[in-house]
């Protein structure tokens, strides 16, 4: 059984001054009329990468920019203090605990500065104080509103593993002491403010969820907690068609399954962090993407399926942090299987090193991955040819790192679809490099050039879009 518990996510824009942080409160304030609600938040918009570009510079030997970085932070939660917290003792005691706070992050600042490097679990200490700070400035708020509110850290709560900078929920872990914590504060009538992003080993050393790892955050206390609803709030009307960066006819989709959001993200969508539905999906919570600037769309849902069930295409993304990796190869058929399954294989696949291509010729393997996974994809490259036929006759690994991965995602796409993609990119004069299987049946994935990236997403959504009417 599913509790009446909303929980609320506001991301970097949506708290990125005092008027925004109202606005989020008075969307607290509703929810809560209707039932209890936790509240998730992410770094005000610019802290988090404030904190890394000064983590940089001192262990450039410049020690200047914790001194400047600490006052950069102060001034900028002060001044959102002033102008949103009426009650004198409340913003007394929120501005303490920012100080503290920011206290921290200089010392760490100042042990980079003498070791002249980065240890992984504090800078991932240092990358959650944009939360920390957030997570009490929003309470206060809260507070201020006549809102019985309490901040929350995250890292006490989710445990993870130790991949740093990008890593994983232990779900059980995280469900005990979350379920040991969070439903005796509710009881009390408070609303927790959680710190998105962060999490903690189970020996106690911070980690991070990944950039955008807030979304993360929300649908792991909302699965947790058997939420009823989970509201994504951001700076966009819900998951669009195309990125309006790119494509200002994009428009939102009213409702959208969790395979094809996570397929979206995974593809390039910045709306989600990857990872986020993997929480909920199985217990079927919606989740709302939300505009915070634009209360009054209706958003994106997010859920098991849409209704009425439709085919077609969805949406077109891209992704530029990619390369393709091209081999020669002699192998032929079953070889060639072989090498697509191996490299490809889930368990075997590095974070983002795409499932292998569409086209293959008689003489060429081809595979897409990741930028920054493409150390660890050759590694299992050559673990795979040291093992591999020699009738293979695998050549070595050639890299092209200036492409773009366009793709369309839907639902029973076929050889038509591809035609219609490949006319569209013609008549837009451009050429593609390769036409890559993708991460399922229900997307195709094309690598061009990536000074063509905007010009194939706009060709893609006028011919699937603007010119036949789907949605």
């Amino acid at each position: 059984m599913k509790s009446h518990l909303r929980v609320l996510k506001f991301g970097g824009t949506s708290l990125g001054d005092a008027e925004c942080i109202r606005n989020a409160v008075e969307a607290v304030a509703k929810a809560k009329s209707g039932g209890p609600a936790v509240v998730v938040v992410s770094a005000m918009s610019g802290v988090t990468s404030q904190l890394l570009d000064a983590a940089t510079h001192v262990t450039q030997g410049k020690p200047k920019m914790a001194e400047d970085l600490s006052r950069f932070l102060l001034d900028h939660h002060e001044l959102a203090i002033q102008t949103l917290i009426s009650n004198r003792n409340v913003a007394i005691r929120c501005f303490a605990e920012l100080e503290q706070i920011v206290e921290g992050a200089a010392c760490l600042l100042e042990t980079f500065y003498k070791d002249k490097g980065l240890n992984p679990s504090a800078l991932d200490g240092l990358l959650g104080t944009g939360e920390q700070l957030s997570a009490r400035l929003f309470a206060a708020a809260l507070q201020d509103r006549g809102l019985n509110a309490v901040p929350m850290d995250a890292s006490k709560l989710i445990v993870t593993n130790s991949a740093h900078g990008n890593a994983d929920p232990l779900m059980d872990q995280s469900r005990d002491r979350i379920l040991r914590l969070v439903p005796t504060t509710l009881k009390r009538g408070f609303i927790p403010v959680v710190t998105g992003f962060v999490g903690a080993t189970e020996e106690g050393l911070a980690t991070t969820l990944g950039r955008g790892g807030s979304d993360y955050t929300a649908t792991i206390f909302g699965a947790a907690l058997n939420a009823e609803e989970i509201f994504i709030w951001t700076d966009v009307d819900g998951v669009l068609t195309a990125d309006p960066r790119s494509v200002p006819e994009a428009r939102t989709i009213p409702e959208i399954t969790y395979q094809e959001a996570t397929e979206l993200a995974c593809l390039g969508a910045k709306v989600l962090h990857p990872k986020t539905l993997n929480p909920v999906s199985g217990k079927q919570i919606p989740v709302w993407i939300r505009n915070s600037f634009n209360p009054t769309a209706s958003g994106t849902r997010i859920g098991a399926q849409r209704k009425p069930v439709s085919r077609g295409i969805r949406a077109v993304t891209c992704r530029t942090d990619v390369s393709l990796i091209r081999v020669r190869t002699n192998a032929r058929d079953q070889f060639l299987s072989q090498a697509v399954r191996t490299l490809a294989a889930p368990e075997k696949a590095i974070a983002q090193f795409f499932p292998s291509s569409t086209n293959i010729s008689q003489d060429e393997l081809l595979f897409v991955a990741g930028t920054e996974e493409i150390e660890a994809s050759m590694r299992l490259f050559d673990n795979f040819k040291a093992l591999a036929p020699r009738q293979m006759g695998l050549g070595n690994p050639q890299i092209d790192t200036e492409i773009a991965l366009v793709s369309i995602v839907g639902n029973s796409l076929d050889s038509g679809t591809s035609r219609r993609a490949l006319k569209a990119m013609s008549r837009s004069d451009i050429q593609p490099r390769a036409e890559v299987q993708g991460l399922s049946k229900n997307n195709l994935c094309f690598v061009v050039p990536q000074e063509s990236a905007r010009r194939t997403l706009a060709a893609f959504h006028r011919e699937f879009f603007e010119n036949t009417g789907d949605d």
